[in-house]
């Protein structure tokens, strides 16, 4: 398996530019094709409202978003001119309810979907839980990268969080690539229940060896500590510039409900991570 097809999504949080330089790194890496992904968010207004708008003020407004998405654009051709990435650049528009369908609609025909966490001090945000929603319904990995940090070595350090699940053993695949480019691999079991033996991780660490991947299997239990907080913990000990996970949880009535694990790690991660559910 290789990413031959990558997007990352394009908007205007300061820590983009930072994510397009790992997406960039990524595709040169692999031999990828890179897609720009952004969409500008349409101005809409009942009818009733509209008409009393005046055709200058809706002018304006249509003007400030075809900058906007021209300064994406110029920062997105900027950052790949600096490697050698076949690239495209899409734009689309859509009202502010469709954003999250229109970018799930796409990230189905890519190997990676590379994403920023959500800055809680940026307004500029134009779907709070996109990186949520890639992960849970796309069927697509997603590399999600903080909005804070430098990551010019990212994926040299990597540690999979590891509980024998589904959604763990489809992360582990999906991030093969990468693991692969890897140093060092650390396969964490967090409070392991012992389906697995007195090793768990044992048989995955055989499994990524026959792949070239060379990975060291580490047990923790800690009482009084939840997993996400531990795994943040061993990451921040370890040196981990990388973490591949499951995501957990399920969509019900469009209301995004996710494990404790997964809302911790994408909350307060310190360094990029694969999810895949």
């Amino acid at each position: 398996m290789a990413y031959k097809t990558i997007m990352v999504y394009v908007d205007e949080q300061e820590s983009c530019p930072k994510r397009l330089e790992v997406a960039c790194r990524l595709a040169e890496q692999e031999g990828a094709h890179l897609i720009g992904l952004h969409i500008v968010r349409q101005v809409t207004y009942p009818s009733y409202v509209a008409a009393e708008i005046p055709a200058s003020v809706l002018d304006q407004q249509k003007r400030d978003l075809e900058l906007r998405s021209q300064h994406s654009k110029d920062l997105f051709e900027k950052a790949v001119k600096e490697f050698n990435v076949e690239y495209e650049w899409r734009a689309m528009h859509a009202s502010k309810s469709d954003i999250a369908s229109l970018v799930i609609e796409n990230v189905r025909y890519v190997d990676l979907m590379i994403v920023g966490q959500k800055d809680p001090d940026h307004e500029l945000a134009l779907v709070d839980d996109l990186p949520e929603r890639l992960v849970m319904e796309t069927g697509r990995p997603t590399l999600i990268v903080p909005y804070t940090g430098n990551f010019n070595h990212m994926g040299e350090h990597a540690m999979i969080a590891w509980n024998a699940s589904r959604e763990a053993v489809r992360a582990v695949y999906d991030a093969l690539p990468m693991l692969k480019h890897a140093k060092i691999v650390k396969i964490m079991s967090v409070n392991p229940n012992g389906d697995e033996g007195p090793l768990p991780g044992a048989d995955l660490a055989v499994m990524l060896a026959r792949h070239g991947v060379k990975a060291e299997v580490e047990t923790f239990v800690g009482k009084g500590i939840s997993i996400g907080d531990m795994l943040l913990n061993r990451m921040t000990d370890e040196g981990i510039d990388f973490l591949v996970m499951g995501g957990y949880g399920h969509s019900r009535l469009r209301e995004m409900v996710l494990g404790g694990a997964t809302r911790t790690i994408l909350q307060q991660m310190t360094a990029p991570v694969l999810m895949s559910h």
